[in-house]
């Protein structure tokens, strides 16, 4: 029997799960990390602790699981979103990542809306308007506020991007995250030329861009030894969720922040300008989510399938 790995790595804890190619879950474990806050917005954590929680989970999930190592064939991540690192020409972290729930930047934000018009904004990346809690902000926020890391980045990427990196060697950013960036088109599915010309940057700062579920390679022996992994591991971008990847489903979910969620097969954007949109892609297709965010406190509804209710984890073979 083979098996598989995925890891949620939350805005305030990190899961590790082992499923069989069935979708059975075999063993889990969820260990908590505290973020570093202050009164003037600030959100941010270290790096390591990231990697260590990680590493903790990872083991103690294989382990009760109890399968043999050998017999996980890959592992596959999910992020909270938007937590921004800094890091040097090596893959080092220049500083703490920055949390996407970080609002230091609300001046940043509306300079940025004012520049290229809220309408403007949610043409290009599908987003509603221009808000504190997306990257973009913040990286103009450390161009203003902390110019020798700026200049010192050669990377600025998202937490997943980073743990991906350590553990393939590889620097991709999974598409479906990229609007919510602000630094990416949603309708080219590419980065937007004239925000980096505004963050000072080039395409080269950012990662490679990836579709949801590729596969970006095998471990590297390093990363074997240092996270207790198995040789010869795929990684890929994508993990699993509610199974919401069809036309005619929808599906609400609630963590530090709540969404409902419909997969729709074009882009069409609110003329409300009240829902976001986003983009993802599953077996070889493109679909776009008509995303609403707010309040985690919101009641959460069971997942309603229109249409005909996906097999459990149905996504995993392809892959693996």
């Amino acid at each position: 029997m083979k098996y598989v790995i995925g890891i949620d790595i939350g805005t305030t804890a990190i899961k590790a799960t082992v499923f069989d190619l069935n979708g059975q879950e075999c063993g889990s474990r969820k260990e908590k990390y505290t973020l570093i806050t202050s009164s003037t917005g600030i959100v941010e954590l270290d790096p390591e602790s990231y990697l260590e929680k990680f590493s903790s989970v990872v083991k103690s999930a294989i382990k009760s699981s109890g399968v043999n190592i050998n017999n996980i064939i890959s592992l596959r991540i999910s992020d909270q979103g938007e937590a921004l690192l800094c890091l040097d020409q090596d893959g080092n972290p220049l500083r703490r990542a920055i949390v996407w729930m970080d609002t230091r930047s609300v001046e940043e934000a509306a300079f940025i809306e004012k520049k290229f018009g809220r309408d403007n904004i949610h043409k290009i990346t599908g987003k509603v308007g221009m808000d504190a809690i997306w990257p973009a902000p913040k990286m103009l926020w450390l161009l203003r506020n902390e110019p020798h890391i700026y200049k010192k980045t050669a990377k600025f990427v998202l937490i997943k991007d980073y743990l991906i990196y350590l553990l393939t060697g590889r620097f991709v950013c999974e598409d479906a995250l990229l609007c919510s960036t602000m630094w990416g088109d949603i309708n080219t599915r590419e980065y937007w030329t004239e925000m980096l010309d505004l963050l000072e940057v080039t395409e080269n700062h950012f990662p490679e861009i990836v579709r949801k579920e590729e596969v970006v390679g095998i471990i590297k022996r390093d990363a074997v030894k240092r996270f207790r992994l198995p040789k010869k591991l795929r990684v890929s971008t994508g993990v699993f969720g509610v199974g919401n990847v069809n036309l005619g489903i929808f599906s609400e979910s609630i963590g530090s922040a709540f969404k409902s969620v419909t997969t729709v097969d074009k882009l069409m954007l609110d003329p409300a300008m009240e829902s976001p949109r986003c983009s993802f892609s599953c077996g070889g297709c493109s679909r776009n989510l008509e995303v609403s965010r707010g309040s985690r406190h919101k009641p959460c509804k069971r997942r309603k399938d229109l249409s005909t209710k996906p097999k459990e984890l149905r996504s995993l073979r392809p892959n693996v």
